[in-house]
């Protein structure tokens, strides 16, 4: 809170996206589309065009508005042309999702939506997805972030080694970490190109994760 987009580029590296880089839209309300918006010059869309036209005409969102929303921007499905397969809606406050999907008649934006509780994907878990009892909570924390040649990170581990750096595809980063302190660790980051990454520590009493902004 608040909310921001992040766009993705391999070549530009990433930005986040404010409510306030779009202030034709009421406060606290952003648009996603398949187009950059901050890292590129805006390109014209029209799901972009028409979601933001029905904002500031009324910026007031209701469920059943955000859920006709998806058939302003979608389409029916056509054999060999495509169209809107699937429809979704997140509810992270109310830890839910609105699900449906197409039918040979019917697009999923027409569809009643399938609600799936938090209890219905993790029923052995409470809503901070934690079980009690089986596991334990261990600091890890980056710094500066966004960063650009050095990082340090704080964590409770007993050996550099333990800590790994990941892009956002999995791959695992050629740095080492290097221990300054008791918990403390520094490694050479001047290597890697802009974008989002997650240190990992991965020692066997707890698997954590710390996201990171590179920037050059």
């Amino acid at each position: 809170n608040p909310a921001v987009i992040t766009e993705v580029n391999n070549h530009r590296g990433s930005v986040f996206r404010y409510a306030s880089d779009e202030p034709a839209i009421a406060p606290d309300r952003l648009i996603l589309t398949n187009h950059h918006r901050v890292l590129y010059q805006p390109v014209f869309c029209n799901r972009y065009s028409r979601l933001l036209d029905s904002l500031i005409t009324n910026s007031d969102v209701t469920l059943d508005r955000l859920w006709n929303f998806m058939g302003v921007v979608g389409g029916v499905p056509q054999a060999g042309v495509g169209g809107t397969i699937q429809t979704m809606i997140f509810q992270p406050e109310q830890r839910r999702i609105g699900l449906a999907f197409s039918t040979k008649g019917t697009a999923s934006f027409n569809m009643t939506p399938q609600w799936i509780q938090w209890s219905d994907i993790y029923p052995n878990h409470d809503q901070q997805s934690v079980q009690e009892g089986t596991t334990s909570q261990v600091a890890l924390n980056t710094c500066p972030n966004p960063a650009s040649s050095v990082l340090y990170v704080t964590a409770e581990v007993s050996a550099a080694d333990l800590l790994q750096l990941f892009d956002l595809k999995g791959r695992q980063m050629n740095v080492c970490f290097s221990q300054t302190a008791i918990g403390q660790f520094s490694v050479d980051i001047s290597s890697l190109g802009s974008g989002l990454y997650l240190v990992v520590n991965s020692s066997s009493e707890c698997l954590e994760s710390a996201s990171v902004l590179i920037l050059r």
